[in-house]
């Protein structure tokens, strides 16, 4: 029903002025890519709590409702990049979660079939993706772009998809995306921003109302950043989730298990990140995510996501044998 919740990873770091501090702001996320056997370390975790709900006509028209509950969900994890072939890098990301509710006593908690709020924990569907560069800034390029595949596996979460508190869609993801970005100087300070879009294709495990269950999705993530000085980045972080086929919340049947996966669903989230680069090549990262407009979702969903990154170079950059 709604996107899994992403902590503020690590952009690949560049060996640039520009984001000396930036650069732990997504894991693999946005254009630049990691040097060949450099590597990059997160951990964090990230905390989503909700309460009300808008239905088929959005938040923006139709009167959200409130569950009569808070959901929460805890996402502990981290990501591994490696550099590739020059221009190229790999990322794998794995967490756990666990996911609840305040109370049991209130709709739709006591009145929808097999247990809807039990609390859910577990592995979350890991992820992998590859990233080429297309184009190359430091290489006299007016931007850095790439594409590449992605993958994320959740065929064990299938039991749960039918509860609120699921932490995936029972399925297996296939796509990729393309990223847009560009660093640079504003007087004293300096900048980075890039936007980033992605498609899934999801191998449907069924059908609702004559839509594949659950259906594709596009993503896309836009961050801004400015660095004051060396050690300190500080910007705006928006992500958007839209599964465009699917049925409305109010056609859903209570007692189909594919209630919430087949939904058609938009999610768009916006909030500010900082970035502190305490230590050479370690960055911590703390961010704060707000809901902005929902359809089928939540429409009050908060994310506090923190972590640390580690910047590792290849030893023949360092001087190792």
């Amino acid at each position: 029903m709604t996107a899994t919740p992403r902590a503020p990873t690590r952009a690949a770091l560049v060996a640039a002025g520009a984001l000396a501090a930036a650069s732990e702001a997504r894991a693999g996320d946005g254009p630049w890519a990691l040097s060949q056997d450099d590597r990059s370390v997160y951990f964090g975790a990230a905390y989503t709590r909700w309460s009300r709900f808008a239905g088929g006509e959005g938040s923006f028209v139709g009167e959200p409702t409130d569950v009569g509950t808070s959901v929460t969900r805890t996402d502990v994890g981290g990501q591994l990049t490696y550099g590739l072939l020059p221009g190229s890098e790999f990322e794998v990301g794995l967490a756990y979660a666990w996911s609840g509710v305040s109370r049991f006593d209130a709709a739709p908690c006591d009145v929808m079939p097999d247990g809807p709020c039990a609390t859910v924990s577990g592995l979350a569907p890991p992820s992998a993706r590859l990233k080429i560069l297309l184009l190359d800034e430091f290489a006299g390029r007016p931007v850095s772009a790439a594409f590449g595949p992605t993958f994320r596996f959740g065929d064990f979460t299938r039991a749960d998809r039918h509860r609120i508190t699921a932490i995936g869609d029972g399925q297996t993801d296939l796509g990729g995306f393309l990223a847009v970005g560009r660093t640079g100087g504003l007087g004293s300070w300096s900048y980075a921003a890039f936007a980033e879009g992605g498609f899934r294709y999801r191998l449907g495990v069924g059908t609702v109302g004559g839509h594949k269950v659950p259906g594709d999705e596009w993503d896309a993530a836009l961050d801004v950043l400015v660095q004051p000085r060396n050690e300190l980045a500080v910007g705006l972080a928006v992500d958007l989730l839209v599964r465009p086929v699917g049925v409305d919340f109010e056609e859903i049947d209570v007692e189909d298990p594919d209630r919430f996966t087949s939904l058609s669903v938009t999610s768009l989230k916006a909030g500010p990140k900082l970035i502190v680069k305490s230590i050479e090549n370690t960055s911590f990262v703390v961010s704060s995510l707000f809901s902005v407009y929902g359809r089928n979702n939540p429409v009050d969903a908060w994310t506090l996501g923190v972590g640390v990154g580690r910047f590792v170079p290849s030893r023949s950059r360092v001087g190792g044998p």
